[in-house]
């Protein structure tokens, strides 16, 4: 995957938000073993703080976590994005520091990020949940199937990548005007359509970092992976068509098929998968050919390279079929392989 970062030519310094990400660890780590420590007598409070978060501290965790994401669907919600990174680094502390899995709070953890949906959010909620991963890998699985319909919530509200409100029109359909350019109507689209594309984006490169670190080792995380990719091939109709969204579209197309190259599948389901892959690729050009919005220069050779990219994820793709699911027993399947296609046809 490909972002205009990775056009420069200098690496970006990340020491600053490296800094900042593992400050923010340390602090509500230690600010939830305090927490713990609260919930002790007088007489007990030189011992050390307890392991587990208590039930009732979860519960107040998970019903202030729903009240905000009511808040914010209903648009009354006057919360900042500092209190909102509090607030979720908070929860996140809490499960780590649970003795047994609290379903509830792990689904409000995820759920709020994904309704407020801005660049923002969905980044502080990457932080706090791949603290969470690092510390309880238990419940990577059950937060990646959270983060998964989640997703699967974009796609039906059409949010995002699926949005069609910055779809391709065609400029005859507009009057002509005989006006000079207006430079701030362009930059105020390109920062409309960024926002708008921009949540899908970083959760691609979360989902990429964890297939990369899971690939050969966790087949229920796998099988999450592929169902999200799956799920959003099928809608692919949906997906905008906008000059802005060739990014997000490809980065989606290579992650599959990188996805694609590391799974063993039965033969249906490989065909069922690269179809959706190739049904989503060319489904990009049913629009008329465009050129990249606005006169970033960065932007056109990211937008170069990503194609390059899937160029040669095209090229290094192979039909495998290696695996049959069948309901005939082993002789049979074997006898079968040397028999013509029409006895293939006779009862079992």
């Amino acid at each position: 995957m490909t972002s205009t970062s990775a056009t420069m030519p200098w690496s970006p310094d990340r020491a600053k938000v490296f800094a900042s990400q593992l400050s923010a660890k340390e602090r509500f780590a230690g600010e939830a073993g305090g927490m713990r420590l609260t919930d002790r007598e007088f007489e007990n409070l030189h011992l050390n703080a307890p392991d587990f978060t208590t039930l009732e501290r979860l519960q107040q965790l998970q019903v202030k976590l729903k009240r905000t994401a009511a808040e914010v669907r209903d648009k009354t919600s006057n919360m900042k994005m500092q209190d909102f990174k509090r607030l979720l680094f908070r929860a996140a502390a809490a499960l780590i520091s649970t003795q047994s899995m609290h379903y509830e709070l792990l689904h409000e953890l995820v759920n709020l990020p994904f309704v407020a949906f801005s660049p923002s959010s969905i980044a502080v909620g990457i932080e706090a949940w791949t603290w969470l991963i690092g510390e309880r890998p238990d419940m990577e699985i059950p937060l990646m199937t959270e983060i998964d319909a989640g997703w699967a919530e974009t796609i039906k509200r059409g949010r995002g990548l699926f949005s069609t409100s910055t779809n391709y029109s065609d400029p005859f359909v507009h009057p002509i005007e005989n006006t000079a350019t207006d430079k701030s109507l362009i930059d105020l689209a390109t920062y409309s359509g960024q926002r708008l594309l921009s949540p899908h984006a970083q959760l691609l490169q979360m989902l990429l970092s964890r297939f990369q670190a899971v690939r050969y080792r966790r087949s229920g995380l796998m099988l999450v992976i592929l169902r999200l990719i799956m799920r959003s091939t099928r809608s692919h109709q949906s997906i905008s068509t906008s000059a802005m969204a060739r990014e997000g579209r490809f980065s989606l197309l290579i992650f599959g098929f990188e996805a694609l190259k590391g799974s063993k599948m039965d033969v249906y389901s490989e065909i069922q998968f690269r179809d959706g892959l190739y049904k989503t690729a060319f489904s990009w050009f049913a629009a008329r050919a465009q050129w990249t919005y606005g006169a970033s220069r960065v932007q056109v050779d990211a937008d170069i390279k990503l194609l390059n990219e899937f160029l040669e994820a095209l090229q290094s793709d192979v039909v495998r079929g290696s695996t049959g699911v069948t309901s005939l027993d082993g002789d049979r399947t074997q006898a079968s392989k040397g028999v013509g296609a029409g006895s293939l046809t006779l009862p079992l």
